[in-house]
């Protein structure tokens, strides 16, 4: 099974639902990427940084399949538990700079649970403040 974790993920189109995002093109999962008929996109909850890690950092080791992911009818592996995400095919790619600019789009797109995000931010997870004027306990 292989993994990566995006820096960003943006909406390119609503119809057909494509959206972009970019690989550097020294990662070592370029290739696999480019090679997967189908793949799967998630935006992970605040407390989902463990699983999300052995993604950014691959070489921290771990089980092949780790606690949290989960199967998609298409045999695709998912994070489970995620805010939400996307079955997806690539449609497109151009390389940028030193990064691959990928535009994929959106065979399935499924909602998961109300949760605060999981950003990732200069190569460490981070979560978002509460809102200025959030009403406090």
């Amino acid at each position: 099974m292989r993994g990566l974790t995006l820096t960003s993920v943006a909406s390119a189109s609503a119809n057909p639902p494509l959206f972009v995002f970019s690989v550097a093109t020294e990662s070592r999962r370029l290739a696999s990427l480019r090679a997967a008929p189908v793949f799967s996109v998630a935006f992970p909850a605040a407390d989902q940084a463990d699983v999300a890690a052995r993604f950014a950092e691959p070489e921290r080791g771990g089980p092949p399949i780790p606690d949290g992911i989960v199967f998609h009818d298409s045999g695709v592996p998912m994070m489970s538990g995620s805010r939400a995400g996307a079955i997806a095919h690539l449609v497109d790619s151009m390389q940028v700079g030193s990064s691959m600019l990928f535009v994929a789009e959106a065979d399935e797109i499924y909602t998961g649970r109300d949760a605060p995000p999981l950003l990732y931010v200069g190569r460490q997870f981070a979560t978002l403040s509460p809102a200025l004027g959030a009403e406090r306990e």
